[in-house]
């Protein structure tokens, strides 16, 4: 899998800041978007840099209340470790475990496309997870050509993978085939 899927997803809006907004203005920022860090960008498109919660919590324990009032190139994180939408998801995790980092910019030709953090890692890699044992359940369920009651009175599903299950043609599983994302809307 590779970010261009996981904003596919989540979507490619960035929140961006200029690089003389100040603390304070930052922190209303991303208390406003529910957000961890943002993007430090002087024309909306370039990364200039990236402020996060961590960095306002490391400024004030060093300098104190008086850094609410500098501009966010006080505190900021210059050199930005990015992604491009056909980095692997794999690869991702290994840049933010390696480098500390939550939040990856998605850059292409040099102009930001998205945001991806490591909460949108982490969601992937369950969605991958659930799928692969959901795609595990449906062949045991064809092998042995299982109806769902059956399977829910084993144990061999839980009450998502049931409902999906009610909604398989006829009582047997053996042309249920579809994934599992489908399953969380229902």
């Amino acid at each position: 899998m590779r970010i261009s899927d996981v904003l596919r997803v989540k979507g490619g809006q960035v929140v961006t800041v200029t690089p003389d907004t100040d603390v304070r203005h930052l922190l209303t920022v991303l208390a406003e978007h529910r957000i961890g860090a943002v993007v430090v960008s002087h024309n909306g498109t370039s990364v200039d840099g990236i402020a996060s919660e961590r960095d306002i919590v490391r400024a004030l324990a060093e300098r104190g209340a008086a850094v609410m009032s500098e501009p966010i190139t006080a505190i900021y994180t210059a050199e930005v470790h990015t992604v491009t939408p056909e980095t692997p998801v794999e690869e991702v995790m290994r840049i933010m475990t390696e480098h500390r980092v939550r939040h990856a910019p998605v850059v292409v030709d040099g102009g930001l496309r998205g945001i991806v953090s490591i909460g949108d890692v982490v969601k992937n890699r369950i969605d991958e997870l659930e799928t692969e044992r959901f795609g595990e359940i449906l062949q045991h369920a064809r092998q042995r050509r299982l109806t769902r009651d059956q399977m829910h009175r084993l144990g061999t599903i839980g009450s998502t993978d049931a409902n999906f299950l009610r909604q398989c043609a006829g009582e047997t599983c053996i042309e249920a085939s579809r994934p599992r994302s489908t399953v969380d809307a229902a």
